[in-house]
């Protein structure tokens, strides 16, 4: 009777600890990867953006995060968690820019980034993956060009164990 007791207590206890709610607890420094492509003139032409990502505060219902790209000021972004879906708008704006001469000015813009993605815990590690859509603005005065492309593909953030 004392092990039928046991064996019952002990499979109870396995299907509670089962049961048991997964939390995305990630909070700490990421980078997020993000890979797509746009389309120029016809051509289809690869982009790429990495941002340097920490998440401040994780709960069931959203994240907070500061986040910077290339050497860019730091933006705050709030996304929205559903279970293990995550969205939202990651608020990151990076422009590289220069002068070719006094009238010649040439800028690279990356906007704001859509995300749709999923939290898993792989190899210990939290990571969230996803689909992404964004906005690259080339300018080039010289040249009379103002035009923006829609980037869409996908992104991985996984900690900075840099």
């Amino acid at each position: 009777m004392k092990k039928i007791f046991l064996l019952l207590f002990t499979f109870s206890l396995l299907a509670l600890s089962s049961c048991t709610k997964q939390h995305f607890s990630g909070e700490g420094s990421f980078k997020g990867t993000f890979s797509g492509m746009y389309i120029k003139e016809g051509n289809v032409i690869s982009h790429k953006r990495i941002i340097n990502i920490v998440i401040t505060e994780s709960t069931d219902d959203h994240l907070l995060l500061i986040n910077s790209e290339s050497g860019a000021s730091h933006q705050e972004s709030e996304l929205s968690k559903n279970g293990k879906d995550i969205s939202g708008t990651i608020k990151s704006w990076a422009a590289v820019s220069w002068s070719d001469s006094p009238t010649t000015h040439i800028s690279h813009i990356d906007k704001y980034i859509d995300i749709e993605g999923r939290w898993e815990k792989l190899g210990g590690e939290y990571v969230i993956t996803g689909k992404f859509n964004s906005i690259y603005h080339f300018v080039s005065t010289a040249a009379n060009i103002d035009e923006e492309s829609p980037v869409e593909g996908s992104f991985i953030i996984k900690p900075n164990n840099e």
